[in-house]
């Protein structure tokens, strides 16, 4: 099972705390995201994310759309300039199941994320190189389907989403993919294979769905 969202107003925010707060931005500098998906659409669409539109702060993953080559993007916000980084391949096949993670050292400016695509690390493009100081994100909802403003609806099934402090090796992610986690203690966890948002993982996280519902999304082998 998974979330499935409509591509109009859907969303699940899991609130803002300093448990979740400026991952990126506060010593260690460092962070993983990771989710199980399947695209509804092609187009631009966020998926997790602390970010708005309006104020152009925060960090995001999204998809982006045909003029940018349906590629899978992370950005995080810095002072002077932002940083700006895409996969090399690119996903446009609406009926495959694809699992996802980045991860990221926001402690430096040529610190450029790592994308694994099912397990495998794709070769990062580094669209805009970030200068001055990178920009806290305490002020802003971690999001999944949309931003904090409600920009950029995904439309998809989205499941076993993972949030974390740490740099996941690539057994971690290799392990996430094929068992939902990736071992051990972390931060955020939300397999989403019941209606229940309650997190289990560490930190205060517990999220509130609108709109997404309950879809069938088979990959993980044992969800616990």
């Amino acid at each position: 099972m998974a979330r499935s969202f409509d591509g109009t107003d859907d969303e699940i925010s899991f609130g803002t705390d300093p448990s979740v707060d400026n991952i990126f931005q506060a010593a260690p500098n460092t962070g993983t995201l990771a989710f199980w998906l399947k695209r509804g659409a092609t187009g631009f669409m966020y998926l997790l994310n602390k970010f708005t539109d309006a104020t152009d702060a925060g960090w995001q993953s999204s998809f982006r759309a045909a003029g940018g080559g349906h590629t899978l993007r992370f950005d995080h916000d810095w002072t002077t300039a932002n940083g700006s980084w895409e996969t090399t391949s690119a996903f446009t096949d609406t009926a495959v199941f694809t699992h996802f993670a980045v991860t990221y050292n926001g402690g430096g400016t040529g610190n450029d994320p790592v994308f694994y695509v099912n397990g495998v690390v794709d070769t990062t493009v580094e669209l805009a190189t970030p200068s001055g100081t990178i920009v806290a994100d305490g002020a802003i909802n971690l999001m999944a389907g949309e931003s904090d403003d409600d920009i950029g609806d995904f439309n998809g099934l989205l499941g076993w989403v993972s949030f974390d402090n740490t740099i996941w090796t690539a057994a971690q992610v290799n392990r996430a993919k094929w068992w939902g986690r990736p071992g051990g203690p972390m931060l955020v966890y939300h397999p989403l294979v019941t209606e229940k948002l309650t997190n289990e993982g560490t930190a205060t996280a517990n999220g509130t769905a609108t709109g997404a519902t309950m879809a069938s999304l088979p990959r993980v082998q044992r969800n616990y």
